[in-house]
């Protein structure tokens, strides 16, 4: 952690960007693939042996992290270099040591396997994007992070996108995982957390599972579907993608859903994430602010460890404003650096072209406001703890 403030800044550019993604065309269904820079490759992988999937079942259950294994690679220290514009603090982060509820969290696209599905193993850029997207949520939460055969990078160019089988594949290691859960849950309250792919694959998971079920219902903290599909239908404020799991509005709200596309400006036409289709608009919460306007954002990103091994991580508060915001074809979260923060200028880079905004960042422009947001739903929804 001795590093100089500039030192970590010059890091944040890069690794902000935890992953990025293409879209299917309809609101419902996009899928993700990063772009992002290759910092993982000095990342240990550390692999849970496999569990084995209840027999006759088209899943395969096999965790990265969960309670009661040991080295994972979510055991990584979580303490903060906090950056502003009048200098540095470090801020002691530790995993919380009796948390009231779960987290269930599903990466991206990030596999770059040959095949049209990922093997059921864990790679370097699985480690480092659940690393810099979830572990922080440990502060708040149990943290569990199946693997999945997800659709690969090769697969999503491949046709991936409309081949059912490969689809089903990851759909159903997901599926498979979370049965799993439940049955080591003892009925703990949850909450999910998925990026791109592994929020279009949540989005399923909560539409077949969920959304139906009061009892599940009533144990869901929040569904945290960031860079994928979710809409509502047109005229209404509550019902689309789900029927009974309505947009979070508050930070308190809970068995609610969080989700958004991010921008740093308008969208072109050719936007990929976000779009109205048929009347249909894509949901925007901000975390920061779910019942509308602008806030100050909090981005927390990792910085590679000199040695090679475990990242360490900075946060930037209040150096990036986000707010949702819709036009005629699109409705997105728009995040601009706040001049004369201590966030680098060149910090937020759109992917590849305009067409994908900003959906590599979803994640880590604001994960300081998404794990504030998880703990005061947490304790909302079960205050007493378990």
């Amino acid at each position: 952690m001795r590093r100089t403030t500039a030192a970590v800044c010059a890091s944040v550019a890069l690794l902000l960007a935890a992953c990025s993604a293409p879209s299917a065309s309809s609101p419902s269904t996009s899928t993700a693939s990063p772009s992002g820079p290759s910092s993982s490759a000095a990342v240990p992988t550390r692999t849970a042996s496999p569990t084995p999937s209840t027999p006759g079942s088209a899943g395969q259950v096999s965790w990265l992290c969960r309670p009661g294994l040991s080295s994972t690679p979510c055991d990584i220290p979580l303490d903060v270099v906090e950056v502003t514009a009048s200098g540095r603090s470090r801020v002691d982060v530790e995993p919380a040591a009796d948390p009231a509820f779960d987290c269930f969290y599903v990466y991206p696209t990030v596999s770059t396997a040959k095949g049209r599905n990922a093997p059921l193993a864990s790679a370097p850029e699985i480690v480092a994007v659940v690393q810099a997207q979830a572990v922080q949520f440990q502060s708040v939460c149990r943290l569990y992070v199946p693997l999945y055969r997800q659709l690969t990078l090769r697969g999503l160019v491949d046709g991936g996108l409309t081949d059912p089988v490969a689809r089903g594949i990851a759909q159903s290691d997901v599926e498979a995982a979370f049965d799993d859960y439940l049955a080591r849950s003892d009925g703990r309250p949850f909450l999910l957390l998925g990026h791109s792919q592994g929020a279009t694959v949540l989005t399923s998971l909560v539409q077949t599972r969920i959304d139906g079920d009061p009892a599940l219902r009533a144990r869901l903290v929040s569904a945290m579907l960031l860079g994928g599909g979710v809409w509502l239908a047109p005229g209404s404020q509550t019902q689309g993608t789900f029927q009974n799991v309505p947009p979070c509005r508050s930070t308190t709200q809970t068995g609610c859903v969080v989700a958004y596309n991010t921008y740093g400006s308008a969208p072109p036409p050719d936007g990929l994430f976000g779009r109205t289709s048929k009347g249909r608009t894509t949901l925007c919460v901000n975390p920061a602010s779910p019942a509308g306007g602008a806030a100050r954002l909090d981005p927390v990103a990792p910085v590679p460890s000199a040695s090679g091994g475990s990242p360490r991580f900075a946060s930037f508060p209040g150096s990036v404003s986000g707010e949702c915001r819709s036009d005629a074809s699109h409705t997105w979260f728009q995040v601009e650096r706040v001049p004369g923060s201590a966030l680098p200028a060149d910090s937020l880079r759109p992917n590849r072209s305009a067409a994908w905004g900003l959906h590599r960042y979803d994640v880590t422009v604001a994960l300081g406001d998404l794990v504030r947001m998880a703990s005061a739903q947490g304790a909302a929804l079960a205050p007493t703890g378990s």
